[in-house]
């Protein structure tokens, strides 16, 4: 298995990271403008106070605040979904390159070396009759030496929902499901990150 894949993720992480810095940073910025803008439109309010009509002026002030907090609420929220957006491209764009290199690794070389150590490993998983061995189309060629790695006969057919390469072992009768693929390789990678990522924009 190439190790490119723990690399980029790494990547994302320092990337998420910078991501939080830059949030904790602008709300530090906004925060700051709403409270001086604040201040001095209150404090134009106030030097009206002296005038006649006090309630007025108070209303008015209050109906300020009002407008001020809903204003920096929507601030707030535009720019957390810009950062949301922003992060969301670029966890795709890191995801499509891990991809690359699965499909990359699968057309190398020790591609067949690891179908077959996968096909041995399998093999301690299930050998009863009725067990099938699930590949790629494109890895059907391999069927012969797979089954020899595997140690007995069985049947080794196309599986619609292997894209990036690998192996799905599966006894119906048995009820035994176990998945050696590389899209479930790359599936695990995005959960282990995303559970243990603890990166989240608050305000």
């Amino acid at each position: 298995m190439p190790n490119l894949d723990h690399s980029i993720l790494r990547k994302l992480a320092r990337f998420e990271e910078s991501i939080m810095h830059n949030v904790e940073e602008k709300c530090k910025n906004i925060e700051t403008e709403f409270e001086e803008f604040k201040a001095s439109e209150l404090q134009n309010y106030e030097d009206l106070l002296s005038c006649d009509n006090e309630d007025a002026v108070k209303h008015q002030a209050g109906l300020l605040r009002a407008q001020n907090a809903r204003e920096f609420s929507k601030a707030k929220t535009d720019y957390k979904k810009r950062l949301y957006a922003k992060r969301e491209a670029h966890r795709n764009a890191i995801f499509e390159k891990v991809k690359e290199n699965l499909l990359a690794f699968s057309a190398s070389l020790a591609y067949k070396d690891f179908l077959l150590s996968k096909a041995a490993e399998l093999a301690s998983v299930c050998k009863e009759d009725g067990t099938k061995l699930l590949l790629r189309g494109e890895d059907l060629h391999f069927a012969t030496d797979i089954q020899a790695a595997f140690g007995v006969p069985c049947e080794v057919s196309e599986s619609k929902t292997i894209l990036l390469g690998g192996i799905l072992l599966m006894n119906e009768r048995l009820h035994v499901l176990a998945d050696a693929s590389l899209d479930a390789v790359f599936e695990e990678q995005k959960k282990e990150f995303f559970n243990n990522a603890q990166f989240s924009i608050q305000f």
